[in-house]
């Protein structure tokens, strides 16, 4: 009896060891498993990164760009501003050159005109002196 309950004792020691290596090597399984899911979780996450970075890039290249045009028409307003002012500039001095010409003009048609009026009282000075000699 003793050598039957030995060799079940036995057999169950066997089958207990048999679980055991099938407990580890499910676990080793389990383990293998839970390593792989990491590793793709972290290329995921991996992959967001940087695709958010991607997105990031191209919205500055965006502003970017924008800030480049905006920064060109800037300094096409500044160019056309700087023109339109030097021709106002030289407006202003063409209508004081005309101003200074026009007002040196009305002081020779003054001088004309006095030395006009003056003859022309000569002039009658000189009719009405010649009708008394005539008439006397």
């Amino acid at each position: 009896a003793l050598r039957e309950e030995v060799a079940a004792l036995k057999d169950a020691l066997a089958a207990a060891e048999k679980e055991a290596v099938g407990q580890v090597a499910a676990r080793s399984a389990l383990q293998s498993k839970v390593s792989e899911l990491e590793g793709g979780m972290l290329r995921l996450e991996a992959r967001k990164s940087e695709e958010d970075y991607k997105g990031r890039c191209h919205a500055a290249e965006g502003r970017l760009a924008q800030c480049e045009e905006d920064v060109a028409h800037l300094r096409k307003q500044g160019r056309e501003r700087a023109a339109a002012e030097g021709e106002l500039r030289r407006a202003l001095a063409q209508a004081k050159g005309v101003g200074a010409q026009m007002e040196s003009d009305r002081k020779v048609h003054a001088d004309l005109r006095r030395s006009a009026v003056k003859e022309l009282e000569e002039c009658e000075a000189k009719l009405s002196e010649a009708q008394g000699r005539e008439e006397g």
